[in-house]
Formats: C-alpha cells, structure tokens, sequence
C-alpha cells in the first residue's frame, strides 16, 4: 500500500503551507501497510463438568492495514470522537478573531474584548494551530478553525493521507455455545434416550482491534485494501434442542 506522505524538512517536521495546513509531497512516495496479514488463526475449545459444556471459537489476524474511509468520513464530517479537540474552549480550542481583512487573528485569552477591527461584534473560541513549521523553517503560528482542520480530511478516494490507513489487527470471540445433558433419569420419563438443550451466540465481541468505528472484517468484498461503511457481521442469539431416540 503506497501514499504520498506530508511534506517534511530535514528534521521530520511537517511543513505547514501559507493556509496553515500540512500538504503531502507529490514528489514521493511511500509504502505505507499491506493487505496480506503476517499472522491468521483460531482457537477452538470444549469445557465440559457433569452434564453442563461450554464451547468457544476464537480467531485472531495481525499484521495487516487498511484504507479507512469510513473513519476519513467521520473526521471529515465531524462526527468523530477525536474532532472533540479543539472545537470550544473546554476542548482546547484557542481565542481568536477575524479582522476586517478576514484575517484570523489570535488574542490572549477568552475573555478578551473584541477589537476594533473586528469584523463580528463577538471573538471566536475553535481556533487550533497545527504543530509544523513554514517552508522558511519558523514554527508555525497560523491559526485555522478547528471545522477547517477536520473537513480537510474530506478527500477523494485515491487522495488519502497517511491518517487514514489503520493496523487492522483483531481477536473476535466467534461464538459461543452452552449446552447441558439433562439427565437420563429425566429423559427416561419421556422416552428419549439422550437430551440436550444448548443456547449459542455468533459474533459475539471484538477482545482487541486496532482500527475504530468500524467491523475489522467489513472490507469491499475483494478489495481488500480499504473499507467504505461496510455493513457489520450481524450478531446473533439463538437455542436448540437435541433428542436422540
């Protein structure tokens, strides 16, 4: 999986453009994951006390990445968790206003009074300044909104930042079954042989998984790079009944 990643100086840090934004480098290229996973298995395994089992189903894979675009979607759109920063002052967001030139110009504090020059009658509290420096190598002091920021991941498909591409590492608890034997003094009551009664669950619960908001397994069908809103695995529930005669 390759990407342009940002652009960077010769100390790694990213450079931030004149609308105080990074930007990727068109000029290179980087491998950033792969779709083959280093590691796939399970695990199958049967408890057993008198007349009571319990069966589960483990798999696991590891070493794999994808394109996330859902969680793209969701940051771009601000409806992700992490779009929280920043966007008010009990979220980080930094006191600013916009002059009449339409310039965003930072104040001390929140409780500033709105200046002269103020093209609102009010200063705003969703500032952010993305860590980075300028082409010139001085720190980066221009502020944007915090909206500005996140919409900026709403990108066309094959123009994805290196932010988007997640480990999809996972261990699911495939399924589960509890069943118990009643016993034969029971059965023999009602003529059957051998009863048991079992109550099961598919799909039951992700123990560990890298990538957020989305079905480690919901891939677009053989495009196994990246995911779209795929539909999770449905979870399921259920009871059966054994008899032998």
């Amino acid at each position: 999986m390759i990407v342009r990643p940002y652009k960077t100086n010769a100390k790694g840090e990213r450079i931030v453009d004149g609308d105080g934004y990074w930007s990727t480098d068109p000029t290179k290229e980087e491998i950033a994951g792969k779709v083959i996973p280093d590691l796939i298995g399970g695990f199958m395994n049967t408890l057993t006390y008198k007349g009571w089992s319990l069966d589960f189903n483990f798999d696991w894979s590891f070493g794999q990445t994808l394109v996330s675009q859902t969680n793209m979607y969701m940051v771009g759109n601000g409806s992700a968790l992490s779009t929280l920063e920043g966007r008010d002052e009990s979220h980080g967001g930094l006191a600013y206003y916009i002059n009449n030139a339409g310039d965003y110009i930072r104040l001390p504090n929140h409780q500033a009074a709105v200046p002269a020059d103020s093209k609102y009658p009010f200063i705003m509290h969703d500032g952010v300044i993305l860590e980075g420096v300028t082409e010139a190598g001085a720190k980066n002091e221009k502020i944007i909104t915090a909206a500005d920021k996140h919409s900026y991941y709403w990108r066309s498909f094959m123009d994805v930042q290196p932010d988007v591409i997640y480990k999809n590492d996972y261990i699911k608890l495939r399924n589960i079954v509890l069943g118990y034997i009643l016993p034969k003094r029971w059965t023999d009551k009602i003529s059957v042989n051998r009863l048991q009664v079992s109550v099961f669950a598919n799909n039951l619960l992700y123990i560990h998984k890298t990538m957020p908001n989305v079905d480690a397994e919901a891939i677009n069908g053989t495009n196994v790079f990246y995911e779209n809103n795929g539909f999770p695995a449905a979870r399921s529930y259920g009871a059966s009944i054994r008899a032998s005669f």
